[in-house]
């Protein structure tokens, strides 16, 4: 029987902001084409579908023809056609609060990956530096109150914000300092618990080398 994958995810190799749309599939339990470009790739890929030159990846293709770009809108997607959004309008605003404070951070994150990639390690030193304690702290502070001691950030249950907080904390303990969760034990705790589902285990278990 020919297979029929009703979604297609593009995103550059490595980690990436689409790892935590990754993880909403997964815990969904929907097939998707993971489709990692190079960015000669994309370059080609954006002129082929006519795409605005600001779209950035990721980029969700439903195979209906329509594309949703960036990870918030194709998070929100997801997460409302799967039953991650919450259960009121109130709930769906605190997870969409969440998201787009997480995700903002990967601006201010490009100095340090450019850095990584050229290997000019003195410079990437400085920017990490600068970038964790005018970004990255701030950010987990909010993400600490907002938790609070509950297992979940906005309900009794898995949502898509547990999802991608929870793939940007893995990312920063495993790509850049494994140490950056020691003085904020709930985090830690809330992204192994994340992780440690059973619909997510084969995905992080087979996450790629990555520098970003």
């Amino acid at each position: 029987m020919k297979r029929t994958v009703k979604y297609e995810l593009l995103s550059l190799p490595g980690w990436s902001r689409a790892e935590g749309i990754r993880m909403i599939f997964h815990m969904a339990g929907v097939e998707y084409d993971d489709v990692r470009l190079t960015v000669p790739e994309w370059r080609l890929f954006k002129v082929k579908a006519s795409l605005p030159p600001e779209v950035r990846l990721p980029i969700l293709r439903i195979k209906t023809h329509c594309i949703v770009a960036g990870t918030v809108p194709i998070a929100r997607t997801l997460a409302r056609q799967y039953g991650m959004y919450g259960e009121s309008a109130i709930e769906e605003r605190d997870i969409e609060e969440i998201i787009r404070y997480v995700d903002q951070i990967h601006d201010a994150l490009l100095p340090i990956i450019r850095h990584t990639l050229t290997k000019d390690y003195e410079k990437r030193k400085a920017y990490w530096m600068d970038f964790k304690d005018n970004v990255l702290n701030p950010t987990l502070d909010y993400l600490e109150r907002k938790l609070r001691n509950n297992d979940y950030f906005v309900s009794d249950q898995i949502t898509a914000a547990d999802l991608i907080v929870a793939e940007v904390l893995s990312r920063f303990v495993n790509l850049f300092d494994q140490n950056i969760l020691k003085t904020y034990p709930r985090l830690e705790e809330h992204r192994l618990r994340i992780e440690n589902q059973p619909q997510l285990q084969q995905l992080v278990q087979n996450r790629p080398k990555s520098v970003f």
